[in-house]
């Protein structure tokens, strides 16, 4: 049945109050949840400001013991009575949470007795704990342990742990002192075994020269120490991890090893090491050494 024109007007005025009741209804929340927004602020501004107040539910990043820091020097060489291929500067830093490894210059120009020696000569005739403590007094660091690792037992821990992905970035070959001659060709990354990590650390003529190579020896350690200071190795497995120590010739014990187990292992992931290159430079007084071109960088990061 067609409505009168009354019932038409009086279903238009029920419509005209239930739009006017609801828009009312939905401008009171606009009012009063702005005034409760308000009051919250300026009487809890916690809630509204992140990382300020007791409301603050954001984890806090782990800390731990300062004594957990320290610096090694770690010397790998064909023998112990030879002058290392390698000399490499680590530091586990517990208050800037990071780790922090460098390659120095084996020809790093050190004063003894009034005279200009190499840092590796010192390794060679003395010892790694006489380099640290010469190396040390002459860059104003602090220098708490000593690593020395020869050429066959570097293989060991390898064959121990496993070896390591990494590219080649030329043709090498090197002779080791069982008289195998490691040849590798230029190639994108592969697994490689201890005896091709140990030529790409001890080649000596990259084309790029010394800094090259200071640069693999850089990139190398801090994949070592991401792929191998794992919470598997340190905290699951550490009685097998620690048969390294029959591999080594350190002061660092086992003992110094597990006190910093939580520390070794947050702050040994890719992102947590800075793997730094030296920059030097001639040395004045003999062309055959060479300075460090910024020593106050590495007193910054090792000290």
């Amino acid at each position: 049945m067609k409505k009168s024109r009354r019932a038409n007007y009086a279903d238009a005025k029920k419509q005209h109050r239930a739009l006017a009741f609801f828009f009312t209804f939905v401008f009171s929340l606009i009012i009063f949840g702005s005034i409760a927004a308000a009051f919250l602020h300026f009487t809890f501004p916690s809630i509204s400001e992140p990382g300020k107040g007791a409301l603050n539910v954001q984890a806090d990043e782990k800390s731990y013991p300062i004594s957990n820091s320290f610096t090694m020097i770690i010397s790998v060489r064909p023998d112990f009575d030879s002058e290392p291929d390698e000399l490499i500067l680590y530091r586990l830093d517990a208050k800037s949470k990071r780790t922090v490894i460098m390659p120095i210059p084996l020809n790093l120009e050190i004063p003894v007795n009034g005279e200009k020696t190499s840092l590796s000569t010192i390794v060679k005739n003395n010892s790694v704990s006489e380099a640290a403590k010469s190396l040390s007094s002459a860059i104003s660091v602090k220098i708490d342990f000593t690593c020395d690792i020869d050429e066959q037992n570097f293989l060991k821990i390898f064959d121990k742990l496993g070896g390591l992905y990494y590219s080649i970035p030329q043709n090498i070959s090197l002779k080791l002192t069982d008289n195998s001659e490691i040849k590798l060709y230029k190639s994108p990354r592969q697994y490689l075994n201890g005896a091709k990590i140990y030529a790409l650390l001890a080649y000596p003529s990259y084309n790029g020269g010394d800094y090259e190579r200071y640069q693999m020896q850089s990139e190398l350690t801090k994949e070592f120490i991401a792929e191998k200071l794992t919470e598997f190795n340190l905290r699951y497995n550490i009685s097998g991890f620690a048969g390294i120590f029959n591999y080594v010739t350190t002061d660092f014990s086992i003992n110094e090893l597990i006190k910093r187990t939580d520390a070794l292992i947050d702050l040994s992931t890719e992102k947590k090491i800075e793997a730094l290159v030296p920059d030097f430079k001639s040395s004045p007084y003999n062309s055959s050494l060479v300075q460090f071109s910024d020593l106050k960088t590495i007193q910054k990061s090792f000290g």
